[in-house]
């Protein structure tokens, strides 16, 4: 199967695919940008709850 440029597929994309598909984008990167701050700070995910009180 040929490959096709992103930029060919983005264009046959409705603006509003195009907008989900830039939000799914920006909160990945969050999630990863997340990730890496809290290997940095070697805390974990329940560490963050218990001291943000949540249950």
């Amino acid at each position: 199967m040929k490959t096709k440029p992103f930029s060919e597929l983005r264009k046959r994309m409705t603006p509003e695919q195009r907008a989900h598909s830039e939000t799914r984008a920006k909160l990945i990167l969050l999630h990863l940008a997340l990730l890496e701050l809290q290997q940095s700070l070697r805390v974990v995910q329940d560490d963050l709850e218990k001291d943000l009180g949540a249950e």
